[in-house]
């Protein structure tokens, strides 16, 4: 649209009084937009092409030709903030242009919004005049425009704030936008570099694939998808959603991100449970031949104690289910130490469910702290105390109110554990240490330390009395004392 070759009356008549540049006037002649006018502020004077009065649907003649009768056309709202950004601008006499968006009431009452651009221009002498150029605009659509180029503005900050490598794709494979992160990874200058390459996670610089496949499943299920690739030297995590348009998978949303610390750690963690797992290999190959030994030793032991080649036996099986005592609590607790209350209970049910006679077992519930021992301290213990067990048991005479009865208990630092089994008699020449003929302790005394155990057997009445103090190798605790009753 021009002004049709002709100068407006008011141009011409402004232009008598105060020639308007050349150059102004060759760029409102050659203007597409929908109209322009020239207000003389002193006298309020301004020019409404007959393009915008039609488009307002008004005719020539209905609205004054005044910057006032213009302004009364302004929506109240809108009014003073568009005469006062204007005269204020004139009144600068600076050269300057500015925007504004405001509603003009058309014919039938509708408000319609403008969007203007006012040029304030000094003239050669020295008058300052404003220049409009004026259009229709949809609100709506400018606020959808607005609103859509906030969001790019904001997406874009954030995901540049991203220290995370994020891309933007086609379906196939070519990228729209990228981040810095994503940039500064390939080598590139500005992540706008990238915009229409094959996406550097996905495909090699000439487009084969990478990961053959991994695309093609996102876009053809329309489902997100990870996978994990070594990429630029680094191990990654990717993560591809699809963003759909309809039933459409329009764009792909690449999100990488760098576990390589992870890989590394699980690999590091790998090699020392490998490392382990041999440890524990040859640890347990070293106990299974110490055990056989110690076996050996048994059936060697009891071989030449007893005549009888079923007592021999019956002995070593005892000792042997003493040992897997431990090992079954061991295995059963999955710790390198055994508590001892537990260890002895179960002693006890070994020995009790093959005892002729009732055998009764106390924890003190005052005197004793849970107490854990390390498997090599758990296993000659428990083959001492179910020596000790299976000895009284042995010499007690199977007659009406016969019984074995035992208790642990607690004495400064060290354990104690009595047991009380008759009616029984010690032999003659027996003393007090457990030493002495057909004592059948001399495996006990075998196994303990001298110096931090301590084994008594007195006669009391029809009862024998065995008493044996142990100093475990590591202190006793201070947890809250626990009583147990078998």
């Amino acid at each position: 649209m021009s002004a049709g070759g002709s100068e407006p009356a008011a141009v011409r008549d402004a232009a008598t009084a105060e020639p308007l540049p050349p150059d102004l006037i060759d760029c409102i002649a050659r203007s597409h937009v929908i109209g322009w006018y020239w207000p003389d502020c002193s006298q309020s004077r301004m020019w409404i092409p007959p393009w915008t009065l039609e488009l307002l649907g008004y005719r020539p003649g209905d609205i004054e030709q005044t910057v006032d009768a213009f302004l009364a056309l302004v929506h109240p709202e809108d009014r003073g903030a568009v005469e006062a950004r204007t005269r204020e601008a004139v009144v600068s006499g600076r050269n300057c242009h500015f925007f504004d968006d405001y509603r003009i009431r058309s014919s039938n009452g509708v408000y319609l919004w403008l969007r203007s651009r006012t040029d304030v221009v000094r003239l050669p002498s020295g008058t300052v005049a404003a220049f409009g150029m004026l259009c229709l605009i949809d609100r709506e659509q400018q606020l959808e425009h607005s609103a859509l180029k906030f969001t790019e503005d904001a997406l874009h900050t954030v995901l540049n704030e991203i220290g995370h490598p994020v891309v933007l794709m086609t379906s196939d494979g070519l990228v729209v936008q990228a981040n810095e992160a994503t940039a500064r990874l390939v080598g590139w200058s500005t992540a706008s570099s990238l915009t229409m390459h094959y996406c550097p996670f996905l495909h090699e610089t000439d487009g084969s694939s990478v990961m053959p496949g991994f695309l093609d499943q996102v876009v053809r299920t329309g489902y997100r998808a990870e996978r994990e690739l070594m990429r630029f030297g680094r191990w990654w995590r990717v993560y591809l959603v699809p963003l759909r348009i309809g039933e459409e998978v329009a764009r792909i949303l690449l999100l990488a991100q760098d576990i390589t610390a992870i890989k590394e750690e699980q690999a590091a963690q790998l090699a020392r449970e490998k490392a382990l797992t041999r440890t524990l290999v040859r640890e347990v190959h070293h106990r299974i031949k110490n055990h056989l030994q110690g076996l050996v030793g048994l059936l060697r032991a009891y071989s030449h104690s007893h005549q009888s080649p079923r007592e021999a036996i019956d002995a070593a099986v005892a000792q042997i289910l003493s040992i897997a005592t431990v090992h079954g609590l061991l295995a059963k607790n999955g710790q390198a130490s055994v508590e001892l209350s537990e260890l002895v209970s179960q002693i006890v049910a070994t020995v009790r469910s093959v005892a002729p006679i009732p055998v009764q077992w106390t924890t003190d519930p005052v005197r004793w702290q849970p107490t854990s021992l390390s498997q090599e301290e758990a296993v000659a213990l428990a083959v001492a105390i179910g020596e000790l067990l299976t000895n009284a048991v042995k010499h007690t005479r199977n007659e009406k109110g016969a019984r074995v009865e035992g208790c642990l208990s607690r004495v400064g630092e060290r354990i104690e554990l009595t047991i009380v089994n008759a009616p029984a008699r010690l032999p003659e020449g027996f003393s007090s240490s457990g030493r002495g003929p057909h004592s059948g302790l001399d495996l006990v005394q075998a196994l303990l330390p001298r110096d931090r155990s301590q084994l008594e057997l007195s006669q009391q009445g029809d009862s024998v009395v065995t008493r044996l103090l142990y100093l475990p190798e590591k202190p006793l605790g201070d947890a809250t004392p626990q009583a147990e009753n078998r």
